[in-house]
């Protein structure tokens, strides 16, 4: 996903963010993402599309785990 977003999907973004250990809250819209520890890393996540999937979502969800990865490894 941080070489080329071109194949990625909407489940790909679901499954990385449960992966790093985000919950999904369903909206009606949109899904809500949040770190159970770290609340301020948030996102939202499109429930319905019929075209792609914007590339701002890939890229947000990429500096929400790079955040997640830093906070982890007691970085400031």
């Amino acid at each position: 996903m941080r070489v080329s977003k071109a194949n990625c999907t909407l489940g790909d973004l679901y499954a990385i963010y449960q992966g790093f250990g985000f919950e999904i809250h369903n909206g009606e819209k949109h899904d809500k993402v949040r770190h159970p520890r770290y609340t301020w890393l948030k996102a939202t996540l499109p429930r319905r599309h019929t075209a792609g999937i914007a590339i701002g979502y890939f890229d947000h969800a990429i500096k929400a785990i790079d955040e997640l990865k830093r906070l982890e490894s007691g970085g400031k």
